[in-house]
């Protein structure tokens, strides 16, 4: 195979599950194409598997339809230019070997980044999570809080992910997520609400909504079962990055974790950050007090 040196920045895990299966796509479709065209539509199509067998919403082999095509391109505009996102479904539907069709849609546009949740939003969002009506709600509503909110996980990262899926990292005295080849530790703050979780859940069933025929609606239904109050995924997933970058955690560090390619996401919210005071900031830019 003329692309078997190409290593994505993905978890090993995802990538040994999804290498054969790009690899031979690429190859089929693109044989004859440059180089910098074969390593585009590679690009392309792994995350989009690395996607899919995240979300688990068909099978790997099947995943190459218009209709799933789309769906992550919907996701995917949220997290990078509009325009490039474009530009990744029609390479996506190239290697489907599907016309590619397109008209005027939202999926040309860079949809609007999802502001953070500010600390009393958090306070009523931990208040959701634990009181709930319902076995079955509270533990959906919990888990879309401690996976989206302590481990910045998307939200069909969180319908995908299973009771085994929580894990003790014993050395730290942690408790982590493994979702599509990353290892996200929850952040203390939310330690006893993710070893709650994993308490209620077998370990081999899905932890939002196991049963559910439509597991999207479902997750729709579960969102909006308290009048008045409706949590965003999103938002939540926006305050645990802005919450690291704020705290210093290094870029690449949290890039990786949660499972981004570009600094996009980040950029497009950084005007929610609160400024350093003159003094700090002055002080970051000489780098006072840096060891060599």
């Amino acid at each position: 195979m003329k692309n078997s040196s190409y290593r994505p920045l993905i978890g090993a895990a995802s990538w040994t599950q999804i290498a054969g299966f790009v690899e031979a796509t690429v190859e089929a479709r693109c044989s004859q194409s440059t180089h910098a065209w074969r390593y585009q539509h590679l690009h392309a199509l792994t995350y989009f598997c690395d996607w899919v067998i995240a979300t688990q919403m068909v099978p790997l082999e099947q995943s190459l339809r218009a209709d799933v095509i789309d769906t992550y391109i919907v996701e995917r505009a949220r997290e990078i230019k509009g325009s490039v996102a474009t530009r990744e479904r029609a390479m996506l539907r190239r290697l489907a070997g599907l016309e590619n069709t397109f008209s005027t849609s939202k999926l040309a546009a860079p949809s609007t980044p999802a502001a953070p949740y500010h600390e009393a939003d958090i306070i009523e969002l931990h208040s959701w999570a634990l009181h709930q009506r319902t076995e079955y709600l509270h533990r959906a509503c919990l888990a879309i809080f401690t996976l989206c909110l302590g481990c910045g996980l998307t939200a069909g990262e969180a319908l995908a992910t299973r009771g085994r899926d929580i894990i003790e990292i014993a050395e730290y005295s942690a408790l982590a997520v493994q979702i599509a080849g990353r290892t996200v530790p929850v952040m203390a703050r939310w330690h006893d609400e993710l070893a709650a979780l994993k308490s209620l859940v077998p370990d081999d069933e899905l932890i939002i909504a196991p049963n559910a025929a439509s597991r999207d609606a479902a997750l729709r239904a579960i969102l909006k079962s308290t009048p008045n109050f409706v949590p965003n995924p999103r938002r939540m997933r926006t305050t645990w990055l802005l919450t690291h970058v704020d705290a210093g955690t290094h870029l690449s560090t949290v890039l990786a974790a949660a499972g981004l390619t570009s600094l996009e996401t980040l950029r497009r919210n950084l005007h929610h950050l609160a400024p350093l005071p003159y003094a700090a900031a002055m002080n970051a830019l000489r780098l006072a007090g840096a060891t060599s």
